[in-house]
């Protein structure tokens, strides 16, 4: 029994083409212009491995305080979660790991400020987190 093509299309550039199949499968074959050639096995995607994602608050302004912790809520804690934080003391960021079958990632005294902003990087292996609990010990005492 043979398969059909649902949908075909060549790329923006003229830099390929890409079909489905009527099963749903997706096929795409690239082709570079200057040699007149299709890219084929390590050299596809420019021969580079899809970069890990990552997902960042937005600022969080208040009074000057200090990020003590970090919870990351996760399905079992089975990969580890890095994290960088950015703050007014050290805007260039620190890093910091809840480890496997820890829940929280803590950092150092320095990390503080009145701004804050926290990136969590999320590797193709990460099962998904579910949550952040960030907490901050500022003038007013512990607070989340």
């Amino acid at each position: 029994m043979s398969e059909g093509i649902g949908f075909l299309a060549f790329g923006p550039r003229d830099d390929g083409l890409v079909w489905i199949r009527e099963s749903g499968a997706v096929d795409a074959v690239e082709w570079n212009t200057a040699s007149k050639a299709y890219i084929e096995g390590e050299l596809r995607d420019g021969g580079l491995a899809m970069p890990d994602g990552y997902w960042e608050t937005a600022r969080l302004p208040g009074a000057a305080r200090r990020l003590t912790r970090v919870e990351a809520e996760r399905d079992g804690a089975f990969e580890a979660v890095s994290m960088t934080a950015f703050s007014d003391r050290i805007p260039g960021g620190t890093v910091s790991n809840a480890p496997l079958g820890q829940r929280w990632a803590r950092w150092p005294t320095l990390q503080q400020g009145v701004t804050h902003r926290l990136r969590v990087a999320v590797p193709e292996t990460l099962s998904g987190v579910g949550s952040l609990t960030m907490v901050f010990q500022g003038t007013a005492g512990p607070g989340r």
